[in-house]
């Protein structure tokens, strides 16, 4: 049987890509999916409770620079 999804599944899923798309800036990834930045940052803290991270831009760009991520 083929797994269901959920609306918050469906959700999550398309504000992730969104902000990976964007590489990671919040402000654009809020234009694009018509949303504030306050409900991008409320729903990244949100994911953070089921274990979901997403890295900070400046790791994202320190990573691609360096080849590693900076703590």
């Amino acid at each position: 049987m083929a797994r269901t999804t959920t609306i918050a599944d469906a959700e999550r899923r398309l504000v992730i890509e969104t902000l990976i798309r964007c590489g990671g800036n919040r402000t654009h990834a809020a234009k694009q999916l018509g949303i504030s930045v306050r409900t991008v940052r409320n729903k990244l803290a949100e994911y953070k409770k089921f274990g979901i991270y997403l890295p900070v831009y400046r790791d994202i760009i320190d990573a691609d620079q360096t080849g590693r991520t900076l703590s």
